[in-house]
C-alpha cells in the first residue's frame, strides 16, 4: 500500500482546482500483507466477494457474495463463523448495519446496483426478497449504484454511482415508514464533481467513518482510497494499494481499523494512527 502526498492532476484547469482543495493528511498503513478467505475453497468459491460489514453487536464481519445463494460471517481474526443461505441474491453491490426503525434489532442493508436499498433482519437464512424495499436511485445497466452507508448524526444515507458519471449524493428514509421510494440529490458541486474525475475513474464502496465525519470511498478502477470531508465538502486522497486485484468493498472495524476487500478473494488491513 502507498500513502498519497499529492494529487496528479489530468490537466492545467484541474491542477488549478486541486491546488485550490486541501488535502487532509491521514496516515494509514498496512497491518498485514494481501491475503485470501481460504474457506472459499471449501463450498467452491473462488469469487464475487462484493463487501464486508462490520457487525458491533457480535463483534464479527459479513463477507457480501453478489449473485450467490449464501453470504459468510468471520470472527475478528476473519476465521470462518457460519454461512448463511441466501435467496433472492441478485446484483448485490454492497452491505451496512442499520439501527433503529421499527425494529428493535440492528437490521441488515443491502444495496442492489439498479438503485435498490432491501432492509431485514440478519439471519441464519434470508429472503432478500422479502425484505423492506427503498428505491432511492434508477440505474439500468452496470454502471449504477455501488454502495450506500449511513450517518447516524445527520439521518441521512450517502449513496456513490460508479460512473458515467460519477456522483456522490444522499438521500433520507424513514425507516418507520412503509414508502417505497425516495429521492436522492448530489453532494458534489461543480468544482468538486471536477475534482473528483480527476483523482479516480470509478467509484465501488463507500462507507461513513463517524470518527472524522467523512465518507471513504473506494475505487476499483484506480485503487485507491478517497475521503469526502462532510463538515467541509473536501476531498482528499488517502491511499493506494496497487497490490489488489479488484478492490471492491470496504468497512470501518473495532478502534477505526479499515478493512478493504476485493475479487476474486482478497482483503487487506490498514491501521489508522
Amino acid at each position: 500500500m502507498k500513502l498519497l502526498n499529492k494529487f496528479r492532476p489530468r490537466n492545467t484547469y484541474l491542477g488549478l482546482l486541486l491546488l485550490a482543495t486541501s488535502i487532509i493528511s491521514t496516515d494509514l498503513k498496512a497491518q498485514e500483507q494481501l491475503k485470501n478467505f481460504d474457506f472459499f475453497s471449501d463450498y467452491g468459491i473462488k469469487d464475487d466477494l462484493s463487501g464486508m460489514v462490520y457487525i458491533p453487536q457480535s463483534a464479527s464481519y459479513l463477507l457480501i457474495l453478489n449473485g450467490r445463494d449464501r453470504y459468510f460471517e468471520v470472527d475478528e481474526n476473519f476465521e470462518l463463523i457460519r454461512d448463511i443461505k441466501v435467496s433472492g441474491n441478485r446484483d448485490t453491490e454492497d452491505a451496512f448495519m442499520l439501527e433503529g426503525g421499527s425494529s428493535a434489532e440492528p437490521q441488515l442493508a443491502i444495496v442492489e446496483e439498479g438503485g435498490l436499498l432491501r432492509v431485514g433482519a440478519l439471519d441464519s437464512e434470508m429472503n432478500l426478497r422479502s425484505f423492506q424495499t427503498v428505491r432511492f436511485k434508477r440505474y439500468i445497466g452496470n454502471k449504477g449504484a455501488e454502495g450506500a452507508t449511513f450517518n447516524p448524526n445527520n439521518g441521512k444515507f450517502y449513496g456513490i454511482k460508479e460512473k458515467k458519471p460519477l456522483d456522490i449524493y444522499s438521500f433520507e428514509w424513514d425507516q418507520t415508514s412503509k414508502k417505497k421510494a425516495t429521492r436522492s440529490r448530489s453532494i458534489l458541486n461543480p468544482t468538486t464533481r471536477a475534482v473528483l474525475e480527476g483523482m479516480v475513474e470509478d467509484l465501488s464502496s463507500i462507507v461513513y467513518d463517524d470518527k472524522h465525519n467523512r465518507l471513504l470511498i473506494l475505487s476499483d478502477d484506480s485503487k485507491k482510497l478517497i475521503a469526502f470531508d462532510l463538515d467541509t465538502s473536501e476531498l482528499s486522497e488517502v491511499a493506494s494499494f496497487e497490490q489488489m486485484d479488484q478492490p471492491e468493498g470496504i468497512t470501518i472495524g473495532p478502534d477505526g481499523k479499515i478493512i478493504i476487500t476485493g475479487e476474486p478473494n482478497e482483503y487487506l488491513v490498514l491501521d489508522t494512527k
